[in-house]
């Protein structure tokens, strides 16, 4: 395929994935075949909505190696595999998508209920390893040694899914999500979690709470003592951490019902333990939880959701999408088998490595 072409879909396929909740923010990464010894490669740490195709990376698939100043992906040593293996594949999708992500924490083989016409009768897991490290790019390579399935899961982690091209690769991944939420169904069906929380957002700006969703349409000075209590809560975090200055207070379903535990939630996906913190605590009362989000981006309150917390809207949002994905992925299987959160010391190493490097470089 010509080189501006391949930069020119893998572009479009990273808007496509993003609209269809495939991948969100930077996660992921998106390649294309150019020729039998070289692919194209979305870049590390840019969003795509703004990627044009020099931001796009030409990698050499024997080596790694590549020209420019713009890094590619640090999973591309799983693309450049993917194509080795398989010389039908010319383009191949990493996802984090959250069926797929959710049956990963199993860390076993899914046998479909159903046979799938593109998927077959089973779906492999690749063995755990730490992002951008070597044991998660061998996981994978031991998988497509093993099995010809064009997706494949990575445990605590995400999905790689091939296609001779995208709309095949986009195929896979679109039916790797439906077999494995049927897959969850088939297993343990949760009863809907009922609540009546309302949820809330707010930013700290100019001096001043301004609360800027459909429920609260109200600024107040952080010093006032007659604000209601659901705003005291956002006051009291602003108060305590001025780095952070925005906040979104989910109410989502799974949420709220991981906090109905008032135990502290684990990280069963690694982009949790990077964005939110080693674990996330839960308060039992409103005065506990100022404590509970120390070293944290969020924190639960019991029966009434989390809080997220970070310098802006853009990575607050990141926040609760993990933290959504986290809670639902625990949710979801704790009944299917036994399952097993991310070992603590690796959880520290992700939080550290992404503090001090890839937020950063979401926040240029």
């Amino acid at each position: 395929m010509d080189i501006l072409q391949a930069k020119q879909t893998v572009i479009d396929a990273g808007k496509e994935l993003l609209a269809c909740g495939l991948i969100v923010r930077t996660w992921g990464n998106i390649s294309c075949r150019i020729s039998d010894t070289q692919f194209v490669i979305t870049p590390s740490g840019k969003p795509y909505e703004g990627l044009t195709p020099d931001d796009i990376v030409v990698v050499n698939i024997e080596d790694l190696s590549y020209e420019g100043n713009i890094k590619p992906s640090s999973e591309k040593g799983i693309h450049a595999d993917c194509y080795k293996a398989r010389a039908d594949v010319n383009f191949v999708i990493h996802t984090h998508q959250s069926n797929a992500s959710a049956v990963s924490i199993l860390k076993k083989d899914i046998i479909c209920e159903n046979e799938s016409e593109i998927l077959g009768m089973v779906v492999p897991c690749a063995e755990y390893g730490l992002p951008g490290q070597p044991k998660l790019r061998q996981g994978v390579n031991d998988v497509l040694e093993r099995s010809d399935s064009k997706a494949i899961l990575m445990a605590h982690h995400g999905a790689v899914c091939m296609g001779a091209d995208y709309a095949e690769a986009f195929a896979v991944a679109n039916e790797l999500e439906r077999v494995c939420g049927e897959y969850i169904d088939s297993k343990y069906k949760r009863p809907k979690y009922k609540h009546n929380v309302v949820a809330s957002k707010s930013e700290f700006k100019d001096g001043v709470i301004h609360f800027t969703d459909d429920f609260w349409d109200t600024d107040f000075d952080p010093e006032s003592l007659t604000m209601p209590p659901e705003q005291c809560i956002h006051r009291d975090i602003y108060n305590a951490y001025p780095k952070i200055k925005y906040i979104i207070h989910c109410a989502d379903d799974d949420v709220v019902e991981a906090s109905a535990s008032g135990k502290k939630v684990k990280p069963y996906l690694d982009d949790f333990a990077q964005l939110v913190g080693i674990n996330l605590k839960c308060a039992k009362a409103e005065k506990d939880l100022i404590k509970k989000l120390r070293f944290r981006n969020g924190v639960l309150l019991k029966d009434k959701g989390g809080y997220c917390c970070a310098n802006d809207e853009y990575n607050a949002t990141a926040v609760e999408i993990v933290m959504k994905k986290n809670c639902k992925a625990m949710l979801d299987t704790q009944n299917i088998d036994k399952i097993k959160p991310i070992k603590a010391y690796e959880c520290l190493l992700m939080r550290i490595v992404y503090k001090l490097k890839y937020s950063k470089q979401a926040e240029k």
